[in-house]
């Protein structure tokens, strides 16, 4: 998957906190096509959803990246000017597609 493309699906996700919108359940998806052994995790009263992904190709040592899903609340999208859950290239920025491996 083109990483603009993936960028762009991600952004859409309203995942503000502690609803992550299927956002996480998306990623997942992704990485078990990619033979990555995933396990959802829950935390707190409000049952926060992570994932924990791992891959086994070899006897090396472990890569492990962190990261969240989750947003701030935007506020009042009216004072914004575009919608921050609609990805846009603006400008006319002209880019190269660049292509995401996921090992």
């Amino acid at each position: 998957m083109d990483t603009i493309e993936l960028s762009s699906k991600l952004i859409k996700f309203k995942s503000i906190t502690p609803d992550n919108t299927g956002s996480i359940d998306y990623i997942q998806k992704i990485l078990k096509k990619k033979k990555f052994n995933c396990h959802m995790l829950e935390s707190g009263t409000s049952k926060i959803k992570n994932l924990y992904a791992s891959f086994k190709g070899g006897e090396g040592p472990n890569l492990c990246f962190a990261g969240h899903t989750d947003v701030v609340p935007p506020g009042d999208l009216k004072k914004w000017r575009t919608n921050p859950f609609e990805p846009q290239i603006t400008n006319g920025l002209n880019l190269k597609k660049k292509r995401l491996i996921i090992v």
